[in-house]
């Protein structure tokens, strides 16, 4: 046939698509687009059963809208014309110029149609929401996830600051036993920690340890009171190199007089004579008082030249000096030094070092000096002879003195210091417990870190997934079309309000009603109804032009009723007649009809309109799908029964062959398809539940028993309600389908001789060859 085309438009300004110049995809194998076909229209209304390839055409024309393939199983490559140039699979993402497409198939239907889970499902509408509320559950069950791994983060973390509180009140515990406090707000964890913290922050910990005796010493010292000052040891120190020299001298000294003999070489009786003569003198005594003779003038004279004033004055001087030296020596003897439990316990030794160096002085300086004295108590008998001393006199003294007054010096200070002594020692303890305890006190301390700085991170998460949840699931409310226009639409669409959508603040998706009870699925009718109209309000969007662009629509009215359809099919038409070019693809007959009748309609107003069929059949053992122009009768009469008819008349003409079988593929389902149409109308009260009502209505009919058993199998085996079938055939009895053809419309001529002469004359007139043949045939018979 010759499709009808408008001569007035002008070239290269079509923008639209021409033709599919390849297909290799699923069921069409290297499709090439006929020489003979006519080019797409601007109305294009293309016809097939299930299974016949229409997905996959508009699943191609999906993928020129998204740009890119989407993952559309089986098509392996396709090339399209389109405004005189070629879009292929390997150039739609980089085509500076692509068609602007809207495509409705079931891939919109999946994408754009979505319910949550829940016993009161929430629906999502529109491919862009429904991508953003996967979004938003992904991220609530992750932030879901998040949160419990953040809890048993936080339980860890928890468990590590335990162990490292308890570690922390153990030492501080013991620390108050070493420091002798009893009040934990003296001492306690947080001052260990704090100690800990600031030892590794300047890293010197090794510098503060200290051993078990320098402890024990600290200890003491803090654990000992105050004690009183020390006065200074005060002494005058003899110059004894001074004094030997004076003594020297006057053992040098010797007196000149009338020397008597024998008391000159006797000192003891001199001594003795010398007091004698002063007790004399003394008491006046003329007598002797040992004899109590007269003591005679001439004696008395002799004696006193013997004791005369320069032996008195040496005498004297002797006396003196000796006198002095027992004086320095009485001071040393009397010299009382602090003693040793006066001071702290760690000066004692140094004092007690001290003080036996200043004792071991002053008893060599007593011995010294005894030896000065016995020295004069000689010369005082050799008054009239020089005497030498050669022994040396011992140090002066003045730096045993000094160490010692330097011990006392330093008590006297620690007492002055005494608090800061204490302070001080306490803090070399902590440092050493805190530098014994550091490396536990790390590890404890990194491991927490550790795990703060995870659950931080956690908890850090948390919040900004929190947000951008939050965040999103407004973006989606924001965007949600009200559910009043929703409903609007939908029951100009279905022709009823009994599905209806509804809302709640905060809500994300729509809760929909069946009624007044919420709906807990939606059939698959309705599903396409739901993204139909979603997709017809992508139309008015910004993005695209409708007036400029191509619209695809696969099969709008699948499960739906005859008064759902019509309904469906005005606001299609309502919604799409704008378009530049449109492509209406379905296997509904009602639906095929309506479209038909609008395009012939618009055809009259100077659009231009194309008509196809999509045929499959089995070529070498394989299922071939091909576009072709629509059949005649399909496109000239307002039933699908003239073209079934048609194909089964044809069908009985033809030749018993095996290698017809590609021919013979789709015959059984025609042929089913046909007696239902012919017998629903002859027998309507036959309508049986329990089986199939066309074999019911086979059964009934008076036709030869024989032959409609082999029809019954025939349909039984090889055909498919509603579509084409896929299982595999067996070639010997798809061999005998032109005869089981001519037993079909045996079957409808005994039925209704009148009707099946009338559709013989319509499908085959009399000036057809075939036709003549056969009614010679016939007439024979």
């Amino acid at each position: 046939m010759t499709s009808i085309r408008p001569t007035n438009q002008e070239p290269g300004a079509k923008m639209r698509i021409s033709k599919f110049n390849r297909i290799k995809a699923r069921t069409f194998h290297d499709f090439s687009w006929p020489s003979e076909l006519p080019e797409f229209a601007d109305y294009n209304l293309i016809y097939g059963w299930n299974g016949s390839g229409k997905t996959t055409l508009a699943d191609i024309l999906r993928m020129v809208e998204k740009r890119q393939s989407i993952g559309e199983e089986g098509i392996d490559g396709f090339a399209i014309t389109y405004d005189d140039r070629i879009i292929s699979n390997t150039n739609l993402a980089t085509d500076t110029a692509p068609p602007s497409v809207r495509v409705f198939n079931r891939a919109f239907i999946e994408k754009n149609v979505f319910a949550a889970n829940g016993a009161t499902p929430i629906f999502f509408i529109g491919e862009e929401n429904i991508e953003k509320q996967r979004e938003l559950e992904r991220k609530k069950e992750a932030l879901s996830t998040l949160k419990a791994d953040a809890e048993i983060k936080k339980r860890e973390k928890d468990n590590k600051e335990k162990e490292l509180d308890n570690f922390c009140t153990n030492k501080a515990t013991g620390m108050r036993g070493w420091l002798n406090i009893s009040s934990t707000q003296s001492y306690n964890k947080s001052n260990f920690r704090k100690e800990c913290d600031e030892l590794i922050s300047v890293g010197q910990a090794n510098r503060s340890i200290k051993t078990d005796k320098e402890l024990s010493e600290l200890r003491a010292t803090i654990a000992l009171p105050a004690k009183e000052k020390i006065s200074p040891v005060s002494l005058e120190l003899p110059d004894l190199n001074a004094l030997t020299a004076e003594i020297k001298t006057l053992l040098q000294t010797t007196v000149v007089s009338q020397a008597i003999a024998s008391l000159a070489n006797d000192s003891v009786t001199s001594a003795w004579v010398k007091e004698g003569l002063q007790l004399h003198k003394d008491h006046k005594s003329e007598k002797c008082k040992f004899c109590e003779q007269v003591i005679p003038a001439a004696r008395l004279a002799a004696l006193e030249g013997h004791f005369n004033d320069e032996f008195k004055a040496l005498d004297s001087a002797l006396t003196s000096k000796s006198a002095a030296i027992e004086q320095i020596a009485n001071t040393l003897g009397a010299l009382q030094l602090p003693a040793p439990e006066k001071f702290y316990e760690d000066l004692k030794t140094e004092y007690n070092v001290a003080c036996q160096k200043l004792n071991e002085w002053k008893g060599a300086c007593v011995t010294f000096l005894g030896q000065l004295t016995e020295a004069l108590g000689n010369k005082k008998g050799s008054l009239f002879m020089a005497c030498t001393f050669d022994i040396s006199p011992t140090d002066d003294g003045a730096a045993q003195l000094k160490d010692v007054n330097a011990v006392i010096a330093k008590h006297n200070n620690k007492t002055r210091n005494f608090s800061q002594e204490i302070m001080a020692a306490k803090e070399a303890i902590k440092s050493a417990l805190v530098a014994g305890a550091i490396t536990e006190y790390q590890t404890l301390k990194d491991a927490l870190d550790v795990m703060e700085k995870e659950h931080k991170a956690q908890t850090d998460k948390i919040k900004v997934d929190s947000t951008a949840i939050n965040e999103l699931e407004q973006g989606i409310i924001n965007h949600k079309k009200p559910a009043e226009d929703i409903n609007t639409d939908l029951k100009d669409y279905l022709g009823h309000s009994e599905i209806r959508f509804a809302t709640s603040d905060g809500e994300t998706g729509y809760a929909i009603m069946r009624g007044d009870k919420p709906a807990a699925a939606l059939s698959e009718g309705e599903r396409t109804a739901i993204a139909l109209l979603h997709f017809l309000k992508t139309l008015e969007d910004q993005k695209f032009k409708l007036s400029e662009g191509i619209v695809v629509i696969d099969d709008p009215v699948c499960s739906m009723d005859d008064a759902s359809m019509f309904s469906a099919f005005g606001y299609i038409k309502n919604r799409t007649k704008d378009a530049k070019q449109l492509f209406i693809l379905t296997h509904n007959f009602k639906f095929f009809q309506c479209v038909k009748d609008w395009f012939r309609y618009a055809e009259k107003h100077k659009k231009e309109v194309g008509f196809y069929k999509i045929d499959a059949s089995i070529e070498n053992g394989i299922r071939i799908s091909k576009i072709n122009e629509l059949d005649n009768l399909l496109k000239e009469y307002n039933s699908e029964y003239h073209y079934l008819f048609k194909q089964t008349y044809i069908m009985s003409h033809a030749d018993n062959s095996v290698g017809n079988l590609e021919t013979n593929y789709h015959m059984p389902n025609i042929a089913r398809r046909l007696l239902e149409n012919f017998l629903a109308f002859r027998m309507p009260d036959i309508n049986d539940l329990k089986w199939n009502a066309l074999y019911s209505r086979i059964k009934s009919s008076g036709f030869d028993t024989r032959k409609k058993s082999i029809i019954e199998r025939f349909l039984n085996l090889y055909s498919h309600k509603s579509q084409i079938g896929y299982d595999e055939h067996d070639s010997s009895i798809l061999a005998e389908t032109p005869q089981i053809m001519r037993l079909v419309l045996e079957l409808i001529k005994h039925e209704d001789r009148n009707h099946y002469d009338r559709m013989v004359a319509l499908v085959d007139p009399p000036a057809s060859k075939t036709s003549t043949k056969h009614n010679k045939e016939e007439r024979a018979a």
